[in-house]
């Protein structure tokens, strides 16, 4: 809620603390009074404040299971109830937008760089398996790659880039999204560039770093870069 000044009254509100409204009192007492005022005040309900939510997860986020004994400042979900402006199912509603994972108690984030491997390791087995986009066995997927990442970490980014379309007793079927993996690469090439992108060299970037089946149209990011005329900034 937003507290805001509602307006001012003629009669005096006497604050003390610890007044128990729930017994009648009958007999004269001595009060403390702590302070007087003659504001009153209206609580709002407004949106959920959850912008810094990202950039608190990002000082934390997973970058290897070689870093972990490094890593400072994580965040369980009682850390966030007190720096987040919002419910739990608010917060918890968040960090399944932004992709955050609990990890031994505390929610993470995967740091973009390393979602890069991990996304490219993912696409390179699809093709070297021949599994279609549309039916991706997840469980088998995972496995496949454990040696080389977490587990929970192929999960994380095939639930991030896909939806689940199908389950059986031992397997699990996503289909991944094209355009959100094309789009994931894409802003990522925009946020490590320090400079300007010719909208064609652009593209030709984006196209090596994909697959050959995804960003086959030239299409204008439109929450993420600015494209001004055949220039793209980040």
């Amino acid at each position: 809620y937003q507290r805001r000044v509602r307006g001012t009254t003629s009669n005096s509100l006497l604050l003390s603390p610890g007044l128990d409204r729930t017994t009648e009192e009958r007999e004269p007492v001595t009060r403390h009074i702590s302070a007087t005022t003659f504001t009153y005040y209206e609580l709002k309900l407004c949106r959920a404040k959850l912008d810094k939510m990202r950039s608190l997860l990002k000082r934390s986020a997973f970058r290897g299971e070689e870093f972990e004994g490094t890593i400072e400042g994580k965040l369980n979900t009682t850390d966030l109830l007190g720096l987040i402006q919002a419910s739990e199912k608010e917060i918890r509603s968040g960090l399944d937008d932004i992709g955050s994972v609990e990890l031994d108690g505390y929610w993470r984030t995967v740091e973009t760089e390393y979602l890069t491997s991990v996304m490219s390791r993912v696409l390179m087995l699809l093709v070297e398996k021949a599994w279609s986009w549309e039916r991706v066995p997840l469980i088998e997927c995972c496995r496949a790659l454990e040696e080389l990442q977490p587990l929970f970490v192929s999960e994380l980014s095939l639930r991030l880039y896909g939806t689940q379309v199908e389950e059986s007793d031992s397997e699990v079927y996503i289909k991944l999204s094209e355009d959100k993996v094309c789009r994931f690469y894409a802003e990522y090439i925009l946020s490590s560039s320090a400079g300007m992108f010719h909208l064609n060299e652009f593209m030709e970037v984006v196209k090596a770093l994909c697959p050959s089946s995804c960003c086959k149209d030239e299409r204008s990011d439109d929450n993420g870069g600015c494209q001004n005329g055949t220039t793209l900034c980040p």
